[in-house]
């Protein structure tokens, strides 16, 4: 059966560009123009993701996100025009997984889409080997290689890859990555965050201004580029 995605978005034009590509990925979609439409339609049958515009008539879209949070933990991807990062980091606090700025690129959309898909669905197990380019992840053996030779990681440098590299494009703030590694950590400290990636980015050959693998989304957190 095709997954559900639920479209909150009150430009037509953006909306039929959502609708036609998720479409020819196999996805069923259902638009709705504002949140008290979109609370009914959740309300009638649970989506398995929800895109979400931020800018919407009435009840603004951050104000969804809170009530869908309080009911569901359907994915939600925030679409925006809104480029304040006071507004990005809201959501996320609120509860969004992810979040596009307008004007988007849709072959990554549909990626990102594609990606809350897989971590939400439990009989969809991660996959033991990821490659990405020059990089390769074992999560079965716990070890990365990179340029065909093995990286000398720290059990936490490589946590914090693996958690980074299972969701390629979403940003995680210090605080998620905290609550994900905070039994593992010594001093359990954000700015204990920011050490071990320099040392992992280090090891990785990243170089600052433009990496290849872990990016620094600035006010927001950490994401590693798909």
């Amino acid at each position: 059966m095709s997954a559900r995605i639920l479209v909150v978005e009150d430009d037509d034009g953006i909306a039929e560009l959502l609708t036609i590509n998720l479409g020819r990925e196999g996805m069923a979609v259902e638009r709705c123009r504002d949140a008290e439409s979109a609370l009914r339609a959740i309300a009638r049958e649970e989506p398995e993701a929800i895109l979400l515009d931020l800018g919407l008539p009435g009840v603004d879209g951050l104000d969804l996100c809170r009530a869908v949070r309080r009911r569901s933990r359907t994915p939600i991807l925030i679409v925006t025009s809104r480029r304040e990062e006071e507004d990005k980091v809201r959501g996320l606090e609120l509860g969004a997984d992810d979040y596009v700025t307008k004007p988007f690129g849709v072959r990554e959309l549909v990626a990102r889409v594609k990606a809350l898909l897989r971590r939400a669905d439990p009989e969809s197990p991660l996959t033991k080997m990821r490659v990405f380019g020059p990089l390769e992840i074992d999560t079965e053996r716990k070890t990365a290689v990179l340029d065909g030779q093995p990286v000398d990681l720290t059990a936490m440098e490589y946590r914090l890859l693996e958690l980074l590299s299972g969701a390629p494009g979403r940003v995680f703030s210090r605080g998620q990555i905290l609550d994900q590694l905070k039994d593992d950590l010594d001093a359990p400290f954000e700015r204990t965050i920011d050490s071990h990636l320099a040392r992992l980015r280090r090891k990785l050959g990243d170089d600052a201004r433009d990496p290849r693998f872990v990016d620094t989304v600035r006010g927001l957190g950490y994401r590693f580029k798909a």
